[in-house]
């Protein structure tokens, strides 16, 4: 079927917003927008356009997986952008970036597949110590992407004193920060300041350790250790390791918690042992009032606190990765399997803290978004994966209609994008999922994908399995 004009005819639009249905509609679709919805009954055939029976589905927004590592490796991004968009992910918030990435975009270099999911947003390269080692050579940073056109900051690992510093940038010059909280990060003025969203609920115990009657004690043995200098390289030097740290990075974010020890799991049980709900519940409403966001991605905490699932190394998904991707994240399994038991047990009770947290956000009315970190993190197939996630928000008990709204409007609202994309209707971006049942009665028929319209094409469910496979003929994805 030909880019163009397409009809759906007879569907049920879902309003995502309030979860009502409009029943037996007509969308029509010129090009990328969508230009009418009106009452199947009322439908005139136009001779310009594809015609689809489109009867029994519910047509949402595409998905936007809002925390993603899809472009920019050192691999062809097409099989993830492919794969992606053959789960209905059509968008998507790149969490990292790099100067070449950000001039390929201004120039409109940018070389995407037709038929895969979009970028929306991306930083410049991600703020570690080889980049950020000291305030000056953090400002410098924060400045330089600034001026390249990155839409935020990404903060990884900084010490507390440069994250100060890159927020109170940022701040003056209006680009938005996001990303991790080092330990010791003071969370309340963090999130009163700058932190646009907050990724991973910390990662860390930055975030528990506000929610514990014992919040002093633990956020005392945090620092204990001090804040350590990270040493910083110059301009010049970076160029040179860049290639080199990347190779670290790319294996470091399989499972971060391979570098930890039975210090750092101490730290964890310590403030799970005196969780508070109310403390979380005071944080949440700080948050709201604050207008932080965060992207749990708990999908990625749980691949990572329960890495030796078997469930992870017997996933069918696993034949649309490579044969690389698959050997390590099977090596980080082994060696997280070799960890201490205790130690092991201290992060699986973690996670149920994590979820309840989740539960406690969501009951508060903090924005949130859903994001997979697909794109090298261990167990995690990119597209798929957002599924995945999906699933363990319902397992924090959120309703369906809250996914929906974190994968659909959250991100457009998140994004600046009301006008033009997060819900279905007449001026917004044809970027659609027809699903085979209700959405807001389950969690599950979020994954019953019928078809996918994009760029005024329409992808079926053999054309989506046939992307799917395609991947599988490139090696897979990365």
């Amino acid at each position: 079927m030909r880019p163009g004009r397409l009809v759906l005819h007879a569907t049920t639009v879902v309003d995502v917003l309030t979860g009502q249905l409009q029943p037996d509609v007509d969308i029509t679709i010129d090009g990328d927008r969508i230009t009418a919805i009106t009452p199947a009954a009322q439908s005139i055939t136009d001779e310009r356009a594809d015609h689809v029976d489109a009867a029994g589905t519910f047509a949402v927004p595409g998905f936007c997986d809002m925390h993603a590592h899809a472009i920019g490796g050192r691999h062809d991004p097409e099989p993830t952008l492919r794969l992606m968009m053959s789960a209905g992910v059509t968008s998507f918030r790149q969490m990292s970036g790099s100067r070449r990435l950000l001039a390929q975009r201004a120039e409109g270099r940018l070389s995407l597949p037709i038929d895969g999911a979009k970028p929306l947003a991306m930083p410049g390269d991600i703020l570690v110590g080889v980049n950020a080692g000291t305030d000056r050579a953090a400002i410098r940073e924060v400045r330089r992407q600034a001026d390249s056109g990155a839409d935020f900051i990404k903060v990884a690992m900084v010490t507390p004193s440069v994250f100060d510093d890159v927020t109170a940038e940022a701040t003056r010059l209006g680009i938005a920060v996001a990303g991790h909280l080092p330990a010791g990060t003071d969370l309340r003025g963090a999130s009163a300041r700058a932190m646009r969203s907050i990724e991973h609920l910390g990662p860390g115990p930055s975030v528990i350790a506000a929610c514990c009657t014992d919040e002093d004690d633990v956020r005392r043995d945090i620092n204990s250790e001090g804040a350590h200098r990270i040493p910083s390289l110059p301009p010049a030097l970076q160029r040179v390791m860049s290639p080199i740290s990347s190779r670290i990075i790319e294996r470091l974010v399989i499972n971060p918690l391979l570098i930890g020890g039975a210090r750092d799991a101490s730290r964890i049980a310590a403030a799970d042992n005196t969780f508070d709900a109310g403390r979380a519940r005071t944080l949440a409403r700080q948050f709201v009032a604050d207008e932080t966001w965060h992207c749990p991605t708990l999908i990625r905490l749980r691949t990572q606190q329960y890495a030796d699932d078997p469930v992870y190394g017997t996933d069918p998904d696993l034949r649309y990765m490579s044969t690389g991707a698959i050997r390590r994240w099977r090596s980080a399994a082994r060696r997280y399997a070799a960890r201490p038991t205790d130690v092991r047990e201290v992060y699986r009770a973690h996670y149920d803290r994590q979820l309840a947290m989740v539960a406690i956000f969501d009951q508060e009315g903090v924005p949130m978004l859903a994001g997979s970190d697909a794109g090298g993190a261990g167990w995690e197939v990119p597209g798929y994966a957002l599924h995945r996630e999906f699933d363990q928000l319902a397992a924090a008990g959120l309703a369906p209609l809250r996914i929906l709204q974190m994968v659909t409007s959250n991100a457009a609202r998140f994004l600046g994008r009301n006008a033009t994309m997060g819900v279905v209707a007449p001026g917004r971006k044809a970027d659609l999922v027809l699903l085979a049942a209700d959405p807001t009665q389950d969690v599950s028929h979020l994954h019953q994908i019928v078809a996918v319209a994009h760029g005024g094409q329409y992808l079926p469910a053999r054309r989506l399995a046939a992307l799917a496979e395609s991947v599988i003929t490139a090696g897979g994805a990365h």
